[in-house]
């Protein structure tokens, strides 16, 4: 475009001073990059920005059938997640850069603190700030939307946010959530005693 601008002012020049290098020979037709071309990510970001703002209770879209696995996999990135009882910092809920380039790592780090602090104290964060929050965490690729959906319901929908947490220091998520046998067996065994030593006889 710099190449294109230098030929088009030439027009006006000297002879021997870049008059003839004029030409229209380089000039395009460029589309325009405002809102009359359709942005799915920008609809998406608008119409959730509209419902926080009106407090609809409803989802934008039904969940999909592996939410609770992907919301598993975004938490068990940690090897160990706090559960820290207490409102995340206003630096941590900045709605910067970061929850755009790597949503998942961002967000998973203050899930607990988010969903016990809306349970606690609904009003802990300005509803502005959540708006703004939400609406940076949509404008993001359209396959994380689902996880965006259970933050609004977290922030919205009390029945979702009523759902008590287990309580703990520190969630092992990495370790997975299904029964491993083996592992069963030997806590078992650590604590089998044989009959003749048991209190009881």
């Amino acid at each position: 475009m710099v190449e294109r601008d230098l030929i088009r002012t030439a027009q006006p020049r000297v002879d021997g001073f870049g008059a003839e290098l004029f030409s229209t020979k380089f000039d395009k037709q460029y589309k325009s990059r405002d809102c009359t071309q359709g942005c799915e990510r920008a609809i998406r970001t608008i119409e959730l920005a509209k419902r926080a703002r009106n407090v609809k209770f409803s989802l934008q879209e039904s969940s999909q059938k592996d939410l609770i696995a992907r919301i598993y996999q975004l938490l068990s990135k940690s090897s160990n997640l706090p559960a820290k009882e207490k409102e995340p910092t206003l630096h941590e809920m900045q709605y910067n850069a970061n929850w755009l380039i790597d949503p998942e790592s961002t967000i998973g780090d203050v899930w607990y603190k988010i969903h016990h602090s809306f349970q606690n104290r609904p009003k802990w964060l300005d509803p502005y700030a959540v708006i703004m929050c939400l609406a940076t965490q949509t404008f993001k690729s359209e396959d994380a939307n689902q996880i965006n959906q259970v933050l609004f319901a977290l922030v919205f929908l009390p029945r979702v946010t009523e759902i008590r947490l287990p309580v703990t220091d520190t969630y092992h998520l990495y370790q997975g959530y299904c029964f491993k046998h083996n592992k069963i067996r030997s806590l078992v065994a650590s604590q089998v005693r044989i009959l003749e030593e048991c209190p009881e006889t």
